[in-house]
C-alpha cells in the first residue's frame, strides 16, 4: 500500500503547498491496528502478572520473560504505528535486553529497593539465558505483528 505524502507542491509555484488528505485505506485501519495492539498489550501484561502467581514453578520465569519481551515490541508498536515492524521488534527487543543488562549494575536494585513494585519492570538478577529469551520472543513477537498488520 501507497500512502500518498501530506503535503503536494503544485507544479509552477515553489510555494504553493497543499495539505492533501490521507487514502481512505489507510486512515481506516490504523486506528484499528492500534486498537488491536493496545488490547493485546494489556492482555500480555495481565499474563505477565499472572505469572507473578506461580513464579515457584518451572518455566514461570522464562514465560514472564517472554512476556516481557513481547509487552515492550507490543508497547513500541503503540506508540509508534507506522513503523515498520522489523523496526519496532528490534527497538522492543533491543529495550529489554538492555534493561537486561542493566541488571549488571546496582541501580534496579536500589530503584526496586526504594519501589518494591519496580523490580517488576526492571528485574532483580542478571541471567545470560534471559537474552536469548527476550531476543527469540521479541523476534517472534514481531514476526506476529507482521502477520497481524496484513490482516487488518
Amino acid at each position: 500500500m501507497k500512502l500518498a505524502p501530506l503535503w503536494d507542491q503544485r507544479p509552477g509555484t515553489c510555494d504553493s503547498i497543499v495539505p492533501m488528505e490521507h487514502p481512505p485505506e489507510a486512515s481506516a485501519s490504523a486506528p484499528r491496528r492500534r486498537t488491536v495492539v493496545a488490547a493485546a498489550l494489556v492482555v500480555v501484561i495481565v499474563v505477565g502478572l499472572a505469572l507473578q502467581l506461580v513464579r515457584h514453578l518451572p518455566g514461570s520465569g522464562v514465560a514472564g520473560t517472554a512476556a516481557y519481551a513481547v509487552a515492550a515490541v507490543l508497547a513500541v508498536a503503540l506508540v509508534w504505528p507506522n513503523w515498520s515492524t522489523a523496526s519496532v521488534a528490534s527497538v522492543g527487543t533491543g529495550a529489554s535486553c538492555a534493561m537486561e543488562v542493566a541488571q549488571l549494575t546496582p541501580l534496579p536494585g536500589m530503584i526496586s529497593g526504594t519501589f518494591p513494585a519496580a523490580r517488576l519492570l526492571l528485574g532483580a538478577n542478571f541471567d545470560p539465558v534471559d537474552l536469548v529469551v527476550l531476543a527469540i520472543a521479541g523476534a517472534l513477537s514481531g514476526l506476529l505483528l507482521a502477520r497481524g498488520r496484513r490482516r487488518l
